[in-house]
């Protein structure tokens, strides 16, 4: 669908560019002040207060407009008219504080809104955000379009500008010690940036959100011990809590986020809003992914991810790492996360982002001056070798050739004969020589593969080789009509892979080897089963790849197979 964004470029307007991009057309339109350069993404600099500053727009139609900066009174108006209404659903951000205050109660999207002016800017945003709503039913009813208010309570998440879970990561980081109101009685809801991007994206053409209001409040009510000890989890209790009472934060003015008595408090009914995105996150989950990770962090989360065979959220940390280290000018941690990248990209046959991520990491080796020293040749065999292993990946074999070719000449200069980084490429390279069709020079490389990893007594490179032997046997077996060995890998493969509770593409590829050797037996229902196990293990861990359709195709093999018989 196309769809026009106005502002987009922070916070949660960027949060919601960054989960609609892949899926929608997009434009956006703001100041410019942070372009997104984002591939595929139309950026349109101007700014709707300025006379004639949307007429880049005029004329085009959209699906939906999603606004994030609508703050006065002519702001919505501006954009129907330079439109001409040419949309069928306008999303408004607005927000819960345009309800009534000291109502008492649980406010629903029916509540009545603020009819006073509190004065100050915080006022001045109030009583703008519910003109907004008028305006906004007003204009939609007039151009017949459908119109849709999401309203957040406190939005809390990475790059958020305003000043609240900042606050405390800030003490946390320099002093070791957040302060805490001892006697606050206040509560409030707090909503994670993406919970609330989710929402806006769920909303897009959804008729059941036409000319419907959301409270984006989690049904969790907070207060600063609840805050403090969301804090403790993502932190591991490494900050001590200064004790203050309310009297003291008043006097002092210290700048605490929340509201600090009942009488403060305001409450919001955000169920209504779970259609839209079935669940919020809690506290401890949004800080965590909120919260500034060292690089270590960064790496305990990936693997723990990978782990849990979570490797969509992996790519997310693994992206936010990377972004980290190039602010930081890390180059050492930014080149670890772009081999990171290769090997994830490569298991899901992403080949655009590969190609992109494996010319980047070449760029870094090279700038760091790796081939100037004895360990820093082995480090950039290491980024040699997952780049040509990628390139192989894609069928670029000339690529691929030429990076493996850097790869040898590295580590004959440098290795001994049982080091591990041997086996690892011989495995690589006798991946390469299946598909030149050199079969025999294939099954070579992997039992000199095998030869070092067991010298080592390395429990899953063995069993990965094991997996790789399958594979290339089962080539053989198709020249000679026996498969006895590939057979006997395989097995030995998927014995080693349970001990260790692995459960991964690796272990996958031994479960097709023996799913062919059994389909080549004619155990057809035993086959199919295997490569159905396989197919459930990856979709759940990289989604439906070349590795998943590989092995879809085997099981519709045997399932007719199965049905020639009946």
């Amino acid at each position: 669908m196309k769809i026009l964004v106005i502002g987009g470029s922070y916070f949660l307007g960027k949060a919601f560019v960054n989960k609609a991009k892949d899926l929608h057309e997009l434009t956006v339109f703001n100041r410019g002040n942070r372009p997104l350069n984002l591939s595929g993404v139309e950026e349109v600099i101007g700014d709707r207060t300025v006379h004639d500053s949307l007429l880049p727009l005029a004329g085009r139609s959209f699906d939906a407009v999603v606004d994030f900066c609508a703050y006065s009174k002519g702001d919505i108006e501006s954009v129907y008219k330079a439109l001409s209404g040419q949309f069928k659903q306008y999303i408004f951000i607005s927000t819960c504080d345009i309800y009534q205050r000291g109502l008492g109660r649980m406010l629903d999207e029916t509540a009545p809104l603020e009819i006073r002016d509190f004065g100050g800017e915080a006022g001045a945003y109030i009583m703008g955000k519910v003109d907004l709503e008028q305006e906004l039913l007003l204009c939609a009813n007039k151009y017949a379009n459908a119109w849709t208010s999401i309203r957040p309570a406190f939005i809390y998440g990475p790059d958020n500008y305003a000043p609240r879970e900042s606050i405390y990561f800030t003490w946390i980081s320099q002093a070791g010690q957040i302060i805490h109101p001892q006697d606050a009685n206040g509560e409030f809801q707090m909503t994670y940036v993406e919970d609330v991007a989710l929402a806006i994206h769920n909303a897009i053409a959804n008729e059941k959100a036409y000319n419907q209001a959301y409270n984006l409040a989690p049904t969790t009510m907070e207060n600063y011990d609840s805050f403090a000890d969301a804090l403790s989890v993502v932190f591991k209790g490494a900050f001590e809590k200064v004790a203050v009472d309310v009297q003291t934060v008043n006097e002092k003015g210290i700048p605490l986020p929340f509201p600090l008595t009942k009488e403060e408090s305001n409450y919001y009914d955000g169920s209504k809003a779970l259609d839209l995105i079935g669940h919020y996150t809690t506290l401890a989950e949004g800080l965590k992914k909120t919260a500034p990770m060292s690089y270590q962090d960064y790496i305990d989360e990936i693997e723990r991810l990978f782990d849990e065979n979570k490797a969509k959220e992996a790519e997310g940390f693994m992206l936010r790492a990377l972004n980290k280290a190039r602010v930081e000018n890390n180059m050492a941690f930014e080149l670890q996360m772009l081999n990171e990248l290769i090997g994830y990209y490569r298991q899901t046959s992403e080949k655009d982002k590969l190609v992109e991520i494996m010319t980047a990491s070449i760029a870094v080796a090279d700038k760091m001056g790796l081939m100037s020293s004895q360990d820093g040749k082995v480090a950039y065999a290491t980024t040699a070798l997952n780049v040509a292993n990628g390139y192989r990946s894609i069928a670029d074999l000339e690529n691929s050739k030429k990076y493996y070719a850097v790869v040898q000449s590295i580590y004959d200069e440098t290795l001994d004969s049982h080091d591990m980084l041997l086996a690892g490429f011989y495995n690589n390279m006798s991946l390469f020589y299946q598909e030149h069709g050199d079969i025999k020079e294939a099954m070579d490389y992997q039992l000199k593969a095998l030869d070092i990893v067991s010298f080592n007594e390395a429990g899953f490179e063995t069993a990965v080789t094991y997996a790789n032997l399958a594979n290339t046997a089962f080539l053989l077996g198709n020249k000679t009509g026996d498969y006895s060995k590939s057979e006997e890998y395989a097995k030995e493969a998927i014995r080693r892979f349970e001990e260790r509770n692995l459960y991964d593409a690796h272990y996958c590829a031994a479960v097709s080897a023996l799913g062919l050797c059994l389909f080549n037996k004619k155990e057809y229902e035993q086959a199919r089963d295997l490569f159905q196990k396989g197919m459930n293990i990856v979709e759940n861990s990289l989604g439906q790849n070349s590795q998943y359709l590989r092995l879809k195709e085997n099981r519709d093999m045997c399932i007719s197979a199965i049905a020639s018989l009946q």
